[in-house]
Formats: C-alpha cells, structure tokens, sequence
C-alpha cells in the first residue's frame, strides 16, 4: 500500500563512488533501493555532488539498474534487453515487492502490474505473468500499447480485469527515480509545494524522542517530506557552502539520525536505513 503522505530521498550522484568495481556498485545499490522500497519510499532524486561530481559516471549504471530492479521478474525478458551494466543482478538478493509476488493463477480483487501489448477503443490486453493475456477494461482513458500498468482482476477465471490510473496510488510499485542538476534550486521547488524538508548531518540536531515528537506534529499539515544525505566525502554543510546558500536557511530541519554513532563514519546505504526506520514510525 502506498503512503498517504510522500516521501523523497535525495542521494548524490557520487554515492557508488567508493566502489571500485561494478559488482561492487551493484550490490551497494541494491542495498540502498531494498531500503527505499522497505520504507515505501516514492521518490528518489540523485543530485549532482558540485565538489566531486567530476569523478563521477555511474548514472547510466543507475538507471539502467533501477529499471531492472523495479521490473517484474515475469516482464523482465520481454523489457529489459542485456546489458554490461547488469552484469552482476545475479548475486544481488530479490526484490519482491508485494505487487511482484503473484502466481500463475490469479486471484480475484488482486491488483498486478502488467505490460500492455494491445488496445482497443475501451480495454487494453495485458501481459501479467499468467498464461493468458488479460482483458482489461479502462474505467477512463486507456494506457498506451508498450506502457506498464497497475489494473485489478475483477473475474479470475475469464481473466478479466479493470485499470485506473488512481490504482498508482493504492498500491506501491516503487519509488521513481530522477535527477536534477542543483539541490538547492530542487529544494526551493519542493518548499514551495509545502514539502517538508529534513537534512540529515552528523553536526544537526540529535534525535530524541521530543525531536521526533516535534517532526511528527510539523509534518500533519504537509503533503509530504524530502529527506536529503551528504556525499560520501562532504557533508550537506560542505555542498551547500559550495552552492552559495547555508544549509539551516535553506530547510527545516537539520538532523543527526545516528547520534554517538560507534564508528568514525556511516555509510550512506547505513544512514539511509537509521533515518527511514525513524521516519516510518512518525509517518
């Protein structure tokens, strides 16, 4: 089930850049996308690091396993061709997002993803990991051929189903994946549209139970939270200096999520997995 208010994780695009080799980079990532998905995250934007994005050239790699990752293991053949960059999925462990773990036989009120290989003026035939094609009615306007879609099974034996696109927003595929070129400019855009935003530092705010009270009651009466990590070798304080703009001015709250931590540094999948346990237990 998706959440009823939104959750955004900004990474930097240098998060893979300790990892030498690209098995390495694969199961790093696929920590770091098991944690978003365990937490319902819905986004996730990678924005450029503007000290050391120079060195950087996993984005291909990004996308290219993100797709892979988000893919319905019974789609995967037909839509995702080979590629150097998913070299290693193999030894990766699986996702199984609850909308992916289906079987052959469907079941009537399911709800799966499925790709749409034909259409008609009121349905579309779509593809689901049976052995039929379902007959999908389109309650509005109908998704294009060659599109993934969220539909219902309404009669399992004639293999019949319903879509809408508020579907989407009932059960939780995922979270999307984007990229923008300055945070600072992003983080503006999103205060804009009444996002909260928290900045995760080892030199913010200690968490505390008030503190987690504090962001809960700040959080009622907003759509949603953008949640931001450093780079693994400069913290916000760092990128936002060299963007021009001091960190505490330019979000709500700066947060130290791991506080009297037992180890010289955290990694950025470690961070991500503390601060998203604490979020989901106030969101």
């Amino acid at each position: 089930m998706s959440r009823k208010k939104k959750i955004i994780v900004g990474l930097p695009d240098t998060l893979l850049v300790n990892e030498p080799t690209l098995r390495e980079k694969t199961v790093k990532y696929s920590y770091i996308l098991r944690s978003l998905t365990i937490f319902r995250v819905n986004s996730v934007i990678i924005y450029r690091d503007p000290i050391t994005s120079a060195l950087n050239s996993d984005r291909e790699f990004l996308v290219d396993f993100h797709k892979y990752y988000f893919t319905p293991p019974y789609l995967r053949k037909k839509l995702i061709p080979l590629k150097k960059n998913l070299k290693y999925v193999g030894i990766v462990p699986p996702l199984r997002l609850n909308i992916f773990d289906v079987s052959r036989t469907p079941r009537e009120n399911e709800y799966r993803i499925g790709l749409v290989v034909d259409e008609r003026r009121d349905s579309i035939y779509v593809d689901a990991g049976s052995n039929k094609l379902f007959i999908v009615e389109c309650l509005k306007e109908c998704p294009k051929k060659g599109e993934l879609v969220v539909f219902k099974i309404v009669n399992a034996r004639s293999y019949k189903g319903v879509y809408d696109s508020k579907f989407n927003n009932i059960v939780y595929t995922g979270p999307t994946l984007s990229f923008v070129d300055n945070v600072i400019d992003y983080v503006d855009s999103i205060r804009s549209m009444e996002y909260y935003v928290l900045a995760t530092s080892k030199y913010g705010e200690e968490t505390s139970i008030e503190t987690l009270v504090s962001l809960s009651n700040s959080l009622k009466k907003r759509p949603g939270l953008l949640i931001l990590f450093g780079a693994p070798y400069y913290g916000l304080y760092d990128i936002f200096r060299a963007l021009g703009r001091r960190l505490d001015e330019a979000v709500d709250k700066v947060l130290n999520t791991l506080p009297h931590q037992g180890t010289k540094t955290v990694r950025t999948e470690e961070a991500l997995h503390a601060t998203l346990a604490l979020v989901n237990i106030i969101l």
